[in-house]
């Protein structure tokens, strides 16, 4: 029995350690974006014209305003969020990219631009947002390669393809496949919590450490 307990003690340590860096997770939103094409040159490499409508949606985790697991409130308080996933669809061509504190992880500044993506929020509202989805190969031989794509707050929420002198849609090019529109945000969603089983198991964990640390001491 003395050489059982210690053992015992040490797989519920093992346990806890396991179990409670997992414990940890903050609540997932989602935020859906809808937008319309207000510029779209004859041959541009999505098929759109003007008054086509766009979607994306952004997801990211943050702490709810109360903390509280079972009735979880998006923060009224300024956040910004640098760690998140966006998906941005307009016409046949979907773009995708996570970023993490800001850029995407193992891709050259030369193709995924500089890092400095973000989501701001106020009053649980997106006021600000700079996300810059990487130019992206075709799928199949005979598609386009599409331009990167980002998603700006300039004046309102827009979107335009980096082509030429597209620059936020103040110089279209046409020959140049120069596609912009406008973009509207909705509210933050939660679309998952930190599973109550999640949290009892942590407490086993914790009381795991505490149970071995109490027969360390006894056989000392």
């Amino acid at each position: 029995m003395e050489i059982a307990a210690p053992l015992f003690a040490g797989a519920i340590l093992v346990l806890g350690l396991s179990i409670a860096p997992q414990a940890s997770a903050d609540p997932t939103w989602q935020l859906d974006l809808t937008g319309t094409v207000t510029q779209a040159p004859d041959g541009n490499p999505y098929g759109v014209a003007v008054g086509d409508a766009v979607s994306g949606s952004l997801t990211f985790a943050t702490p709810p305003d109360p903390i509280t697991p079972t009735d979880p409130i998006f923060p009224t308080d300024p956040t910004t969020i640098e760690t998140f996933s966006a998906t941005f669809t307009i016409g046949t061509a979907t773009y995708n990219a996570t970023f993490v504190n800001g850029g995407i992880p193992n891709c050259d500044v030369a193709i995924c631009g500089n890092p400095g993506n973000f989501l701001t929020f106020d009053n649980g509202a997106l006021v600000n947002l700079l996300v810059r989805f990487a130019p992206q190969d075709p799928i199949q031989p005979s598609d386009p390669i599409l331009p990167a794509m980002v998603l700006d707050p300039i004046d309102a929420f827009l979107f335009f393809n980096v082509v030429a002198n597209n620059t936020m849609c103040e110089q279209p090019d046409g020959t140049a496949g120069g596609v912009c529109g406008t973009l509207v945000a909705a509210e933050p969603r939660l679309i998952s919590v930190p599973e109550p089983a999640t949290l009892a198991l942590l407490g086993v964990g914790l009381a795991g450490i505490g149970f071995a640390r109490r027969f360390g001491r006894l056989n000392q």
